[in-house]
């Protein structure tokens, strides 16, 4: 039975091996030598057969390598909107509102009750 548990290294290795083989596959599909693609993505050949290879290195060059195969919005697809709310956030929010909107009733009269009330005058009662 396979063990479902990676450690960090591990997770980090098949990640590595998966970006690897991907990248690789995507340069020669579109049929790019290493030295030519290392020239697009702004990085030295070495660099790339790096990645290619599934080592570790500095995630700005991997970085500019994705993005020079067009991979990088892939991997920030995958990424969560670090903009959007929460779902705690979002029933903090919505807690206030409710809370607001009850106040709202208790504090809130009508125009009507806050003038006061006068007797009619009519015409000939003038005194």
């Amino acid at each position: 039975m396979k063990n479902l548990i990676q450690t960090s290294e591990q997770a980090v290795a098949s990640l590595l091996t998966r970006i690897a083989e991907t990248a690789k596959k995507q340069r020669l599909s579109n049929n790019t030598s290493q030295a030519d693609q290392a020239e697009i993505a702004s990085i030295s050949i070495k660099a790339l057969q790096k990645i290619e290879t599934g080592e570790s290195g500095n995630s700005l060059v991997l970085f500019k390598y994705l993005y020079s195969l067009n991979l990088l919005h892939i991997l920030h697809s995958a990424l969560p909107d670090p903009t959007e709310l929460t779902p705690i956030e979002k029933m903090t929010i919505q807690t206030k509102n409710k809370k607001m909107r009850a106040s709202r009733k208790k504090q809130t009269t009508t125009f009507t009750e806050n003038i006061p009330t006068k007797k009619t005058i009519e015409w000939g009662d003038e005194k």
